[in-house]
């Protein structure tokens, strides 16, 4: 299947995903909470709010470095855009 429609399955509040595409790829979270990491938290929080303000909690898909949407966009070109387009204020943390 394709990447859009397993991650499309994942977002869905019936529990209907694939679970061996979400071994292969990653590790499931069923609430920010369960993140255990304060600054992930507040930051996934903070954009959730921004976006979609009537959103408490979700799901999330922590990928592995090896899955097949991180090395999609490890290799895209706007990841590569982003880097050369940023990588002073990335030097010093600033973004």
């Amino acid at each position: 299947m394709p990447e859009s429609y397993e991650l499309f399955k994942l977002a869905l509040k019936n529990n209907n995903y694939n679970p061996y595409y979400i071994n292969e790829n990653g590790k499931l979270y069923e609430s920010i909470h369960s993140l255990n990491h304060n600054q992930l938290i507040k930051n996934i929080r903070s954009r959730i709010k921004a976006e979609t303000p009537k959103i408490n909690d979700c799901k999330v898909l922590v990928l592995n470095s090896n899955s097949s949407i991180s090395k999609a966009i490890e290799q895209s070109h706007e990841l590569s855009r982003f880097l050369t387009d940023n990588i002073n204020k990335l030097k010093i943390n600033s973004l």
